[in-house]
């Protein structure tokens, strides 16, 4: 597993939603991703922009206006989920240091 996938999905919430749209449904068009990362308004603007990038770390196969998961695309879906499972939620208000 290259972690590097992993953080690259991590560090952007839009990358981490494409991701899990697609491995929960397989086989989608692109257009679909738009309706799944903006809810109610479509702007495929936002999740085509990353799908070429998802796509060139090997995370996603692209034809046609389709995206498929690939075999990393699960492996980095699960990591994330592990990460997720571990982390601590952070205090609601945390102590202020004064100087």
């Amino acid at each position: 597993m290259n972690s590097a996938l992993a953080c690259y999905v991590l560090s952007d919430p839009t990358r981490q939603k494409v991701l899990r749209y697609v491995n929960r449904n397989g086989c989608t068009a692109v257009s679909d991703l738009a309706l799944a990362i903006n809810g109610k308004g479509v702007d495929e603007e936002i999740p085509e922009s990353h799908v070429p990038l998802l796509v060139d770390y090997g995370i996603l196969e692209r034809d046609d206006g389709w995206v498929y998961p690939t075999a990393d695309s699960f492996l980095v879906t699960e990591c994330l989920d592990s990460i997720e499972s571990t982390v601590p939620e952070s205090p609601r208000s945390a102590p202020v240091k004064s100087s």
